[in-house]
């Protein structure tokens, strides 16, 4: 694949704005600030309702918003909400998490798609880097920030980013787009949809990624640099003459290199039946892979149902209930093992008055290590006038431990190089007897429009966890420590370490002084109280702040720079010896793009930059940490797309 200079894509941008601003007037087409008080979500309830009336805080990422960004994963879509945090290791997220309590593995919250989880079965974490569905499938992203359990069960225990993926009838016709850049980046797709008859509808995509940006050290150290992602997926509706549909979702992905697994082949499908308010839905997914040059296959079969009961005049709730069966065969837990896991739910919503409303939910699941798990929720609303909202919510989760944290029996090298020939390994034990973890959360918000062109948010929350899970050293190599004065973990086992208190608030504000002008900021900010002694991998930095401008102009050209800033991170093992520090770093993206016809069809053309000024950015690694630390450098990646709509 040739290799595409800096310089090349900078003359190609340039001479874009050039021919565009030839025609030098503004297009008026971003959605105003009344709109996105009005945009519908359902993760928040799983029903549809406005943003502004949503229980729990959510943040939504739209269609044009991963265009204009740039963004070319689901991780850097999402970056820039509110709260949001994730890391990287090499290519794909690997750590971070949803209103802090930050960990390596994302272990606190939910990935879904079209309200499906979306994990790692061995270690229950979001699976980001086999998601089978491409950015421009993508309808919308909805992210829950705060507790999910009482509508999404375990996993959900801090937070929900749900994908929401285009209906069929959005997708018609034929797309075909490319990008390519830095470190030999490509990433091709073909999209086509059609209608057969009145009721059958279908969309087809097949897309390949390739990247090669693999630094030392990280998980998967030992695949080739240059990998290619292959993926292909169809989605098919059948609308009945009751108004009544039936959806089929089928896709493969091969992942050579991923945070968990080296190639991985996967294979999903779900079925689901909707009528009104009443949806039944059945999935299955199978994963085969390599973990440490041993076999590991895993498997999810899952069956979801749910309706909407009109109670009372403005009395509406949700209900219902799922099955799950998750299985893992690898050496590294000790073989086969299988949860079977069960679940019922309710979610009331009363309008109490006009401007106050009342929800409460409640759920109960079934786990045959942790038993019975009951979660809830309850949110009051009150409006203050049409455009002003004060919420306030509690909300109770948990999280179950997962096969890796119960089961584990691998040995993993020290990663010390000056010790590798002693040929020090460590091994890390898992603890069947441990308990699930479980958090509170208290939630004060405020949402409104001060003005025509101003909007801004504002959660007050205080979170407790419990029981909380991580791995702590039982045991050292004694004779490293007695003549090189290096403390090396020799046994490494999960356990319950306690509990902790975090005490945070976000802000977001969103102005926008002119119809094709657009602008966002928003600020995170982190507190932990009531430390037990041990909880050391607590790695969320104290401060987070996102900017943003967007243009759009009448003459095709849209514009969008926007900026992140992480504080330093400091985290010390249980045993207090160490200090893992990751200096603070401030990223600028940017990218620019060009909307226009050719051949009477719709073209798209774009210069994009993640790290547009190679800041140095650094990244705590997940793989063998060193007794001095061990750390990801990423660096900037600029690339072109070229997009085609027939």
């Amino acid at each position: 694949m040739p290799r595409i200079s800096k310089i090349t894509l900078m003359a190609a941008g340039a001479a874009v704005i050039a021919q565009a601003a030839v025609a030098g007037d503004v297009d008026y087409s971003a959605m105003s600030l009344s709109d996105l008080l009005s945009t519908p979500v359902v993760t928040s309830s799983r029903q549809e309702q406005k943003l502004s009336q949503s229980p729990s805080a959510i943040s939504v990422i739209t269609a044009d918003d991963i265009k204009q960004s740039g963004a070319q994963t689901v991780a850097e879509a999402v970056s820039m909400a509110a709260g949001v945090d994730l890391r990287y290791g090499g290519q794909n997220t690997v750590g971070g998490g949803i209103l802090g309590f930050d960990k390596l593995t994302i272990n606190k919250i939910a990935l879904m798609i079209n309200g499906v989880p979306w994990e790692n079965e061995v270690y229950s974490v979001p699976d980001f880097d086999s998601i089978p569905v491409t950015l421009s499938e993508i309808k919308r992203i909805e992210i829950l920030k705060g507790p999910g359990s009482s509508l999404y069960g375990s996993g959900a225990m801090l937070g929900v980013i749900n994908i929401i993926t285009k209906d069929t009838s959005e997708t018609q016709g034929t797309s075909v787009s490319y990008t390519g850049g830095d470190d030999r980046l490509y990433m091709g797709e073909v999209m086509t949809g059609n209608k057969i008859g009145n009721n059958f509808s279908y969309r087809f995509t097949a897309s390949e990624r390739s990247i090669d940006q693999t630094p030392p050290g990280t998980i998967g150290q030992n695949s080739p640099d240059m990998q290619v992602l292959p993926r292909i997926n169809t989605t098919m509706d059948y609308k009945f003459s009751d108004g009544s549909k039936l959806n089929f979702f089928g896709a493969y992905v091969r992942v050579p290199n991923e945070d968990w697994f080296i190639n991985e082949d996967m294979v999903d499908t779900a079925l689901s039946y909707t009528k009104d308010s009443f949806n039944i839905k059945g999935t299955w997914q199978q994963k085969h892979g390599e973990l440490y040059d041993s076999p590991v296959m895993t498997g999810t079969a899952s069956l979801d149902a749910q309706d909407s009961i009109t109670v009372a005049d403005k009395n509406t709730a949700v209900v219902g209930a799922n099955f799950t069966q998750q299985s893992a065969d690898a050496a590294g837990i000790g073989g086969m093992r299988k949860q079977n896991t069960g679940g019922f739910f309710i979610d009331d919503s009363q309008k109490l008055t006009d401007k106050l409303t009342l929800d409460v939910g409640g759920r109960a699941d079934e786990n045959p290590v942790t038993n019975t798990q009951y979660s809830g929720r309850a949110a009051l609303i009150y409006n203050l006038d049409d455009n002003n909202t004060l919420r306030y919510t509690w909300g109770d989760s948990y999280r179950n431990p997962n096969f890796a944290e119960l089961y584990s029996v691998q040995q993993f090298p020290t990663n010390v190089s000056a010790f590798a020939p002693l040929g020090t390994t460590f091994t890390l034990a898992g603890d069947p007897s441990i308990s699930g973890e479980r958090a509170q959360m208290h939630d004060v918000g405020y949402m409104g429009k001060l003005s025509d062109e101003w909007n801004v948010s504002a959660d007050v929350f205080v979170i407790n966890v419990k029981n909380y899970i991580t791995s702590t050293t039982t045991q050292y190599w004694d004779y490293i420590y007695q003549h090189y004065g290096y403390a090396i973990p020799e046994t490494v086992s999960f356990d319950n370490l306690g509990s902790a208190t975090e005490v945070g608030y976000t802000m977001e504000t969103r102005y926008q002084p002119m119809e094709w002008l657009s602008t966002m900021a928003n600020y995170t900010y982190y507190n932990y109280t009531d430390m037990s002694s041990g909880i050391g991998y607590l790695l969320t930095p104290q401060h987070l702040v996102n900017l943003q401008a967007r243009a759009k102009f009448r003459n095709g050209i849209s514009t969008n720079v926007q900026g992140h800033y992480t504080s330093a991170l400091n985290s010390y093992n249980p045993a207090g010896e160490t200090n893992y520090y990751t200096p603070p770093s401030f990223r600028v993206d940017a990218r620019v793009g060009y909307d226009f016809k050719a051949f009477e069809h719709n073209m798209t053309f774009s210069v994009q930059a993640w790290d547009l000024f190679n800041a140095s950015l650094q990244y705590m690694n997940p793989a063998g940490y060193d007794a001095m630390g061990s750390y990801t450098d990423m660096s900037r990646r600029l690339s072109a797309t070229l997009a085609c709509q027939f």
